[in-house]
C-alpha cells in the first residue's frame, strides 16, 4: 500500500468514526500521562488502566472489525503478545462502538490471544484523540505514553524494554540497597526468566500482594502440607490435579505458583504446565513456603 493510499484510509476512517479535525488529546501524547478509564472486557470483566501502574506496561490497540488495516495488524499484535509473554507488558485491543456479538465473532475467528476492551460509547477513544485506526498506544509501567502510531513497533524487544524501564530501574535500586538478611541476591532474590518460566523473589511477591492487581497464589503441594502452613490467601491445587482443575482458573489473571523451597521443583513444573495450557501471566516463587515463613511473612494453616 503506497503512502497516498494509507493517508486516504486514515482520513476515511476518521470520517467514519465521526471525529472532528484530527487532534491528539494533549494528555495522551508521547511523554504525557495516560488518561485512566474503566471498560468492560469482551468476556464480561472490568478493566481499569490505572491498576497496572507500578506493575505493568500496557499496549492499547484501538480498532474496529470493519477496518481492513486493523484486521491486517491482528497477526502482528498476536505475535507481539507471544514475544512479550512474561515480560510485564499486557496487550489490550480496544474495540470502538461495535456490538458484543461482532466482537465475540472476531475473537473466535482470529483466535485472538489478548483481551478485548469494549469502548461502546467511544468515550475512551475520544479521550485518546483517536482519529484513524488502527492506533497503537504504548504506556509504560509509570503510566506514561511512550509510543503512538498506526502499527505495532518494528523492534519488539526495544519496545518492551521501554515499557518496563520503570520496573527495571526499581529493581536496580532494590539491588543497590544493603540487605540485612545476607541472602545471595544472584541466586535467591533476583527475578529472572529461564526456559520460558519467570521466577520471582519474595520481595516481588510481597509487592504484588500489596498492590491493586493482586495475583492468584497457588500452593501446589499436597493438601496435608497446605493445611499445615501456607501463604495467607493462597489456594491449594496440588501439581497432580493442576491440569484437570486448570479450567477453574482465569487465563488472563496474574498467577503465582509455589511449593516447599528452592530445592522443590513442583512449582516450576506447574508453571511450565500452565504456560503450555495458554495461561498468559504465570510466575514461580522459588523460595516457597520455607523462605516465606523464615522471613516472618503472613501465613495461615493449622
Amino acid at each position: 500500500m503506497n503512502t497516498q493510499r494509507i493517508a486516504t484510509v486514515l482520513v476515511a476512517t476518521a470520517l467514519t468514526l465521526n471525529f472532528a479535525v484530527p487532534r491528539v488529546a494533549r494528555a495522551n501524547t508521547v511523554g504525557k500521562s495516560a488518561s485512566d478509564f474503566t471498560l468492560q472486557t469482551h468476556d464480561g470483566k472490568k478493566f481499569t488502566l490505572s491498576k497496572l501502574k507500578g506493575q505493568r506496561g500496557a499496549v492499547l490497540v484501538f480498532f474496529a472489525t470493519w477496518c481492513p488495516a486493523c484486521m491486517a495488524e491482528v497477526p502482528k499484535v498476536k505475535k507481539f503478545v507471544n514475544v512479550s509473554k512474561g515480560k510485564d507488558v499486557l496487550v489490550y485491543g480496544v474495540n470502538i462502538e461495535q456490538p458484543q456479538r461482532i466482537v465475540d465473532r472476531f475473537v473466535k475467528e482470529h483466535k485472538v490471544n489478548y483481551r478485548i476492551l469494549l469502548d461502546r460509547d467511544g468515550k475512551a477513544s475520544r479521550a485518546y484523540g483517536i482519529t484513524g485506526i488502527p492506533t497503537v498506544i504504548g504506556i509504560d509501567a509509570d503510566g506514561v505514553v511512550r509510543y503512538r502510531a498506526h502499527a505495532m513497533p518494528r523492534d519488539a524487544k526495544a519496545f518492551i524494554r521501554t515499557m518496563v524501564a520503570p520496573l527495571t530501574r526499581n529493581k536496580e535500586k532494590e539491588k543497590a540497597e544493603p540487605q540485612a538478611s545476607g541472602q545471595n541476591k544472584e541466586t535467591n532474590d533476583r527475578d529472572y526468566v529461564r526456559d520460558d518460566v519467570r521466577f520471582i523473589s519474595k520481595e516481588t511477591l510481597v509487592r504484588w500482594t500489596a498492590g491493586a492487581e493482586k495475583p492468584l497464589i497457588i500452593d501446589v503441594l499436597p493438601p496435608q502440607s497446605y493445611n499445615r502452613v501456607h501463604i495467607k490467601g493462597a489456594t491449594n491445587i496440588p501439581l497432580a490435579e493442576l491440569r484437570d482443575r486448570s479450567a477453574e482458573l482465569d487465563k488472563d489473571r496474574k498467577i503465582v505458583v509455589y511449593c516447599a523451597s528452592y530445592q522443590c521443583h513442583a512449582s516450576t513444573e506447574a508453571a511450565k504446565l500452565l504456560n503450555s495450557l495458554g495461561f498468559k501471566d504465570v510466575s514461580d516463587y522459588k523460595g516457597g513456603i520455607k523462605e516465606w515463613t523464615e522471613a516472618g511473612l503472613t501465613v495461615a494453616g493449622s
